[in-house]
């Protein structure tokens, strides 16, 4: 029997809910895994997604209004067969003069693998480290690893259990 493997696809956070799409191939066979939450991530997801979004600002050439107001919202990371990864990172701009904001997607980056052809735009390796670690924030939350929440009766009276 052939071991599955399983892929993360795209991770983030919007409207108070994270989620993290994935796929998992069993022999052949694509298994689609979606995980929607309300249930808050650890501080490091959050952390993560901010400062790969900073870092995209600067990529983009964002000006500095945009930069104070942005947020990253989600990354989607691809999977080449040749086990290159590339991605394409959302983020919302709140705009001072209108009501609503800018949705933005990067281009799509792909990795530099030494050796390897290929064409098209790579991603600077700060960036790749940025994705890398998105990824694996998703990979925890997907796993279960989530913020502590603590029961409002035990903080009222005084319980520590």
């Amino acid at each position: 029997m052939s071991k599955s493997e399983l892929k993360i696809v795209k991770v983030g956070s919007k409207n108070g809910k994270t989620f993290v799409h994935a796929e998992e191939d069993k022999g052949g066979d694509i298994i689609k895994i979606t995980l929607e939450s309300d249930q808050p991530a650890n501080p490091e997801f959050h952390e993560a997604l901010g400062e790969l979004g900073k870092y995209m600002c600067g990529m983009l050439g964002f000006p500095s209004e945009w930069t104070a107001a942005h947020s990253c919202n989600s990354v989607s990371i691809g999977h080449e067969e040749d086990d290159r990864t590339n991605a394409v990172v959302s983020m919302y701009v709140t705009l001072a003069k209108f009501n609503n904001g800018l949705s933005i997607n990067s281009p799509c980056l792909r990795e530099k693998v030494a050796g390897k052809a290929g064409g098209g735009s790579f991603m600077p390796e700060k960036m790749l480290d940025l994705v890398n670690e998105v990824v694996e924030q998703g990979l925890k939350y997907y796993e279960g690893d989530r913020a502590q929440q603590s029961l409002l009766a035990n903080e009222a009276s005084g319980d520590e259990d």
